[in-house]
């Protein structure tokens, strides 16, 4: 549902910013 999807939204930016952070590729570890 919306909720789930933007759960799913929330996590895939928080594996962004953290992969930045460390100095990977921003979708690194991120399934497509």
């Amino acid at each position: 549902g919306g909720l789930d999807n933007l759960l799913k939204g929330a996590a895939t930016q928080c594996l962004q910013n953290l992969n930045l952070a460390l100095g990977y590729d921003e979708y690194t570890g991120i399934p497509n």
